[in-house]
């Protein structure tokens, strides 16, 4: 049966490639970058504070994306992000030469990802139907670790000889993946009755009767638990990479602990892109929490050996 899809899931896909092969092209990179440039505690000092403020963005993203129009939402937190990935290329470049602006600028990149995350989960939920939602999301997540894919490769070997010129390019596709999605994307959403004017006092109101929803609480903490673990992994190896690996020559190019990191993930993201549909097609007649349990189950294991040097 062939699934026909809308201009605006094929809007939205376009520009979930695009927008997450800027983010893993740059984004990443940052935590070698300033491991490099800052002392040690204050590198992990950032890495903390950069999970909170994405962490607190991301909630405040939410609530932003039930209220208002997420078409705007995604302009306004899209077009930040490009700030933010301007203010670096400022740093880098030597306009704004203190370390702390390519930091403000890492924070700006990150919490506005996040606010705009959750308005962008949203569009692609209400422009999908029953019939096409579940091969949607599976574009999507292929797509993304494609992107992934390109973005380590880009990252990677542009990182240590062109991060100036790396980032201006980000700036520069940033900004057209922005327009794009505003002039191709027919979309307007429903916004939710407001009884109570009090922002704050609402925003926690709406989590709280969301929180009672028992199910809903247990899956948002496990998916909290196994994003910081996935996270913890990725920033520990590159950071450990960078700092002890040998350098290596493969096909006379020669490979430092950065492009090795490229290297590990784009091996391993391309496996999943190639195994994806055959996964999901090996799983179909599983139930979902034995699959979820068995993965997550999988990823401590990887994390746990890691941890100790196996």
């Amino acid at each position: 049966m062939k699934i026909l899809l809308s201009k605006n899931i094929k809007t939205t896909l376009t520009t979930s490639f695009m927008s997450s092969l800027i983010y893993a092209c740059t984004m990443p990179f940052m935590i070698i970058y300033l491991a490099k440039h800052t002392p040690t505690g204050t590198a992990g000092i950032i890495v903390i504070l950069n999970v909170a403020v994405s962490f607190l963005a991301g909630i405040i993203g939410g609530y932003l994306a039930d209220n208002h129009q997420r078409k705007r939402i995604l302009f306004v937190f899209q077009t930040l992000y490009a700030v933010g990935l301007l203010t670096i290329v400022f740093n880098l470049s030597g306009l704004l030469a203190h370390i702390n602006w390519l930091v403000v600028g890492y924070f700006i990149c990150e919490a506005a990802y996040n606010f705009y995350t959750p308005a962008y989960s949203a569009v692609v939920l209400d422009s999908t139907t029953r019939e096409n939602r579940k091969k949607v999301y599976q574009y999507e997540y292929w797509i993304f670790n494609l992107s992934m894919a390109i973005g380590a490769s880009i990252g990677g070997f542009a990182f240590k000889n062109y991060l100036l010129p790396l980032f201006i390019g980000a700036v520069i596709m940033q900004l057209i993946v922005t327009l794009f999605l505003q002039m191709n994307l027919r979309y307007e959403n429903k916004i939710m009755d407001r009884k109570d004017t009090k922002v704050i006092r609402h925003l926690f109101s709406t989590y709280a009767k969301v929180a009672k929803d028992r199910r809903w609480l247990m899956f948002v903490v496990g998916m909290a638990l196994y994003q910081a673990a996935e996270f913890t992994m990725g920033t520990y190896t590159g950071v450990r990479l960078s700092k002890e690996f040998d350098m290596i020559h493969l096909f006379n190019i020669a490979i430092d602990g950065v492009r090795m990191l490229s290297v590990l993930q784009v091996i391993n993201t391309l496996m999943v892109v190639f195994l994806t549909f055959l996964l999901t097609r090996i799983t179909a007649g599983l139930k979902e929490k034995y699959v979820v349990f068995f993965w997550t189950t999988y990823l401590c294991n990887r994390v746990w050996s890691d941890g100790n040097g196996k």
